[in-house]
């Protein structure tokens, strides 16, 4: 049997048998959930500067050069970041309507976008976060 002939006959065999494989999958979990813990902490305990390398180099693949401006139409909300897709990941979870994403300009400092947003704020579309306002507030107007 080829490495192809395989795989379609382990689909086929997936899907007519899914109900009883998942069972038997949630069974095992359930009587071994102390064992698979443990050895998942153990794993973390002897592997976790890779596993923290790894995570921080898929953060930083998601970035962009450059801070993007974008407007959610439905939710009338305007805010900022370097990593689109994940931000809007972020507002899918939270329930905010995505699906009429904007971005309205890109910027080459963080500074120049958090001015833009802050402006937009100020004239009455949502969003931002209180803290960053507040502080930029204060650096802005109390000095």
């Amino acid at each position: 049997m080829t490495k192809e002939q395989r795989r379609e006959y382990d689909k086929a065999y997936y899907k007519a048998n899914r109900d009883k494989i998942l069972s038997q999958k949630i069974a095992y979990q359930e009587v071994n959930s102390q064992r698979i813990a443990e050895r998942r902490k153990s794993y973390y305990r002897a592997n976790s500067k890779e596993i923290l390398s790894k995570d921080k180099l898929k953060r930083e693949s998601l970035k962009d050069s450059f801070y993007t401006l974008y407007y959610l139409r439905e939710e009338h909300y305007v805010g900022v970041t370097n990593q689109p897709k994940l931000r809007l990941k972020n507002h899918k979870k939270s329930g905010k309507h995505t699906i009429d994403y904007e971005a309205i300009t890109t910027f080459n400092t963080k500074r120049e976008a958090l001015d833009a947003e802050r402006y937009l704020h100020s004239i009455g579309y949502n969003g931002g976060n209180p803290r960053n306002f507040k502080n930029n507030y204060e650096k802005a107007f109390l000095n």
